[in-house]
């Protein structure tokens, strides 16, 4: 019988699949002046989700076959609690927001709010930190996206209301 662990790691071993399929049937578009195409990282993206899903699927019966004979508790099980369920909302309701704010804040400030919000989260209380680490982890994220992926991100807000960005 397949337990919740594997019933999850299937489902997210078959999204993966969906969107390395979806990925797969988009048009294809020009690449901005850059080899790398559009649908680079989010092949990426999908093929790692859907191999570490299917290796935690085959770990997940491995463990299973060993514990029969350990009891009803697996210690290397992941045990969800209040806490980490909160950490599970906080950084989907970041991502959503962050989806909103993007392209009024432009990526810059909208990045620097995102790394800032989820630092506090996870327990950062030095304001100078906060402060230096996102605006530092902002500007390396939106380098890598622009030269290195050869997206177009807006970087401020006034570049994101019909300027070049």
């Amino acid at each position: 019988m397949i337990s919740g662990r594997q019933w999850a790691s299937l489902a997210v071993a078959g999204c993966g699949a969906a969107a390395l399929w979806i990925i797969g049937i988009q048009p294809d578009v020009e690449a901005y002046g850059n080899d790398l195409g559009p649908k680079l990282l989010p092949t990426i993206a999908a093929g790692l989700i859907l191999l570490l899903a299917a290796a935690d699927f085959v770990l997940a019966l491995s463990r299973r076959s060993r514990a029969a004979n350990a009891g009803p508790a697996d210690d290397q099980d992941v045990r969800l609690g209040r806490q980490q369920l909160l950490s599970i909302l906080l950084v989907s309701v970041v991502t959503v927001a962050f989806a909103f704010i993007l392209f009024p804040l432009g990526y810059l400030l909208s990045a620097f709010l995102v790394i800032a919000v989820l630092m506090f989260g996870i327990g950062a209380r030095s304001p100078l930190r906060i402060v230096l680490l996102s605006a530092a982890g902002a500007a390396v994220l939106y380098a890598g996206m622009t030269f290195g992926f050869g997206a177009l991100l807006p970087a401020l807000p006034e570049l994101a209301f019909g300027g070049r960005p």
